[in-house]
């Protein structure tokens, strides 16, 4: 519809609102003048003024001389009252503050008291008791009326809201009124039946057309659209409710009663002779014997006679009558069959036009255990004709639903929505053959905007309203999920998917001990779902979990560190918003490293090194901080790191920026030097050293790690375990050892501070331990053969009696050959037993 469109509707809908609430307007106004005690108020106060000397005699002899003349003002006359007053204006303060609903009715009736109130204080005929100056107590009937008029003001009066609501409101499921609000293209169709129905001549009976589709297919809106352009025609539309009733309600009795109200206005004797007619039938059907011998000599008609009666009465109302029944298909079975008797056979009257709408599958089931032989047939009988509504268009219904998602989706997600309904490829979008109906659109959106206020830039959109799909359309899968995913899902490649059984991984289940891993759709079907329904199921899950993903970004439902907050509808504690990730590499380095300090303090370092891992930066000055970054987190206290192919892969993207000429080995050397001594940026040098030969070579790399083996010497708190690591790094590439002089003689200075720790650690026993130790060949490298390690033993004085147990080991196992274990039992030194 174009914007001249769209204008031309709003005009006509502010026309209609204006419309309808001067009708209503004079509907309220109507009912005030027409109320029976406002009419007895009007006409006392009209007799009062032709008859006044008559009044006044009559009050004086039976009311004042007797009862009021007797009245003092007093003190406790005065407290009564001001009690009185405060009343009053307490009672006024609290409708106004509420807004109390004070009708037209309630005030007329107060401005007619007022009126007789006024004719009676200011006749000479009285006098009144004065109570404040010239205020009598008199006085206190038109200031309660005064308070009844302030509050009927107030009611108009728009209320402040006490805070602005961001939050926007739940898409509500309420059927369209008029052919302006209709999106789905249904308005012409409706057109066409309305004028055709105007068109059909019925002189000896009625005419029933039915409107058929299932739940939520938007019956009720079609049969509004057929209401708004009989209006247009001065036809009668009456809507008749059958579910609104109780099991217990007399249907056919409801009905003569509704459409008899409705009617009255157009012929005074027709509701009466509806309601008769309704007696009349009520009588003939009944079953007792005493209801049938109380009726004889009560009934004035037949029920032909009185049905012909309601003919011509009908007849006189030259206005088309449709009357329009809803929701047959919520009603149980003897509801159904009564409703349907009323339109074939009790008011089959000509003129009248019945319009009603059902699901056909649900009405033929019903029908059918009514013992009737042919429901079809039966069906066929009451209603002339029968249409089966439009289903709706999926363009339409698509469009509508992605407009409706992009009222609350923030700007960076709107591209996102644009992808997932404009991607050619299926794994990229959703399952939107799911949401059928207007309705489920309807529900669905209340959904997800739900789900998405609370989510909001920290999961993975598509997901989301895939998730959602599961949630609103098969409610008992998605417990499943929530509740036991780990038990349906495996983790395989480094992404969640769908469990499928095997050999291997029963095996592995049984010797772990882990929870059983049961297969999809295994539990669909105990779960009694169809195979058609498993299909449509796995299509949804095939969505979430894709078989042939390799990857997924951070915030997916198919990885593994973020599937929880799709549940939760939260992010946990230890989780970082992925917002709060994404604005970080807007900062300075500095900065970043104050808040990397921030995050691990907070334990939410897991989730960072996940984000980090996964983050591709935009330029080269973003990739630089995320390496830099890596790097610093590496080397911190974090338990959780980048791995070494994560932080190649980034470096390796430097090279890959045009136009920039970046210095990789330069910027190296300037990570290294600014985190100072690092095991993790020694063992990625060590490691990855092949990998690193375009920047460094082995010389280099090897200098690199004797320097961090000399600051680790150098600090006093440094475990010998670490020590030895720095060690293997210096003096080996690869498994092949390399002779490193500058690295022996900073370890041996190492080992003549701590002799004892030393010898100890050299200690080495076989597994299972039998008593059997050998002497690490480590020493031998170091000091270059044994002979020299044992002069070096030899040398060392003062001596203790680890160290004398450790000579005393040392020349056994080398008069042994050196080439075997030696049994030993050691009294000093301990073994380590890992």
């Amino acid at each position: 519809m174009n914007d001249t469109g769209t204008q031309e509707v709003n005009k006509t809908a502010e026309k209609r609102d204006h419309a309808a609430w001067l009708k209503r307007g004079a509907a309220s106004i109507q009912e005030a003048f027409l109320n029976r005690t406002n009419i007895g108020l009007l006409v006392a106060g009209i007799l009062y003024g032709v008859f006044r000397p008559f009044f006044e005699q009559l009050f004086s002899r039976y009311w004042v001389i007797p009862f009021l003349s007797c009245f003092q003002s007093g003190v406790l006359t005065q407290a009564v009252a001001w009690a009185v007053i405060v009343g009053i204006v307490v009672k006024c303060g609290i409708a106004c503050r509420n807004r109390k609903r004070i009708s037209e009715t309630s005030l007329y009736r107060w401005i007619l008291i007022t009126a007789i109130w006024a004719a009676i204080r200011f006749s000479d005929a009285w006098s009144f008791v004065p109570w404040v100056g010239s205020v009598t107590y008199f006085d206190i009937v038109p200031f309660y009326a005064l308070s009844v008029g302030v509050a009927y003001g107030c009611q108009f009066i728009k209320r402040k809201p006490s805070a602005v609501i961001e939050e926007e409101g739940f898409e509500c499921d309420e059927p369209i009124e008029t052919s302006g609000e209709d999106r789905l293209g249904r308005s012409e169709f409706a057109r066409t039946l309305a004028r055709r129905l105007l068109k059909t001549r019925s002189s000896h009976q009625s005419f029933a057309v039915g409107i058929l589709s299932p739940w939520g297919y938007g019956k009720t809106s079609f049969l509004n659209l057929i209401k708004d352009e009989l209006k247009h025609h001065e036809a009668i539309c009456i809507d008749f409710s059958p579910w609104s009733y109780g099991k217990e309600t007399d249907l056919i009795r409801e009905f003569f009663t509704e459409v008899g109200k409705e009617l009255r206005r157009y012929t005074d004797t027709l509701p009466r002779d509806m309601m008769e007619y309704a007696r009349i039938l009520e009588k003939s059907e009944s079953t007792s014997w005493l209801s049938m011998l109380l009726s004889l000599g009560n009934t004035a008609y037949s029920l032909e006679q009185q049905g012909n009666l309601l003919k011509q009465s009908l007849q006189k109302i030259d206005r088309p009558i449709v009357i329009f029944i809803d929701d047959l298909d919520r009603l149980g079975g003897n509801e159904v069959m009564e409703v349907l008797k009323l339109i074939r056979n009790v008011a089959n009257f000509p003129g009248l036009k019945f319009v009603a709408a059902y699901d056909r599958a649900y009405l033929v089931e019903v029908i059918k255990k009514q013992n009737v032989e042919s429901a079809n047939c039966y069906l066929e009988k009451i209603f002339q004709i029968e249409y089966t509504l439009p289903t709706f268009e999926r363009e339409k219904l698509i469009t509508r639903l992605e407009e409706e998602c992009s009222k609350f989706l923030r700007d960076e997600d709107k591209e996102a929505l644009k992808k997932i309904f404009g991607s050619k490829f299926s794994f990229e979008g959703v399952a939107t053959e799911e949401l059928i109906t207007l309705r489920d659109v309807k529900r669905y959106i209340n959904s997800l905007r739900n789900s998405y206020k609370k989510l909001a830039g920290n999961v993975v959109l598509r997901d989301l309203m895939n998730l959602e799909i599961l949630r609103l359309k098969y409610k008992p899968v998605y417990d499943l999920l929530s509740q036991r995913w780990e038990q349906v899902l495996m983790y395989e490649g480094g992404v969640l998917k769908l469990y499928k059984s095997s050999k291997n991984r029963e095996k592995e289940i049984l010797e772990y001990q882990k929870l059983p891993s049961y297969e999809m759709n295994n539990l669909l079907t105990d779960m009694g779902y169809s195979i058609v329904e498993i299909g449509r199921i796995n299509r949804v899950l095939n969505f979430l979990f894709p078989s042939f993903r390799l990857s997924a970004e951070y915030g997916a439902i198919n990885r593994k560190a973020t599937i929880s907050r799709y549940f939760y509808d939260t992010i946990q504690d230890r989780d970082l918003p992925i917002e709060s990730f994404k604005k970080l590499w807007q900062k300075n380095y500095d900065y970043i490293k104050e808040e990397v300090d921030n995050i691990i303090a907070r334990h939410q370092s897991f989730s960072f090194v996940n984000q980090l891992d996964s983050f591709i930066p935009d330029s080269v000055d973003e990739c630089k901080k995320v390496i830099c970054t890596m790097f610093y987190v590496g080397s911190s206290r974090s338990l959780f790191k980048s791995s070494f192919d994560v932080i190649l892969n980034r470096i390796n993207l430097l090279e890959h920026y045009p136009s920039e000429d970046v210095e990789i080995k330069a910027f190296l050397w300037g990570i290294i030097k600014e985190n100072g001594l690092s095991n993790y940026i020694s063992d990625f040098l060590f490691s990855e050293c092949h990998s690193l030969e375009k920047y460094f070579s082995f010389e280099e790399i090897n200098e690199i790690e004797t320097d961090y083996l000399q600051k680790a010497i150098q600090q006093q708190e440094i475990q010998l375990n670490t020590i030895y690591e720095y060690m293997y790094r210096a003096t080996y590439k690869g498994s092949d050892y390399k002779v490193n002089e500058r690295a022996n003689k900073l370890f041996k200075k190492y080992a003549d501070k701590h002799i004892e720790e030393f010898f100890q650690s050299q200690v080495s026993y076989m597994r299972p331990n039998g008593g059997y130790y050998s002497v690490s060949p480590f020493a031998q490298k170091v000091w270059g053969s044994w002979a020299d390690f044992q002069k070096y033993v030899q040398s060392i004085s003062p001596r203790t009696p680890i160290i004398e147990e450790f000579i005393l080991f040392l020349d056994k196992y080398l008069k042994n050959g050196a080439d075997a274990a030696i049994p030993y039992k050691f009294r000093h030194i301990k073994i380590k037993r890992e």
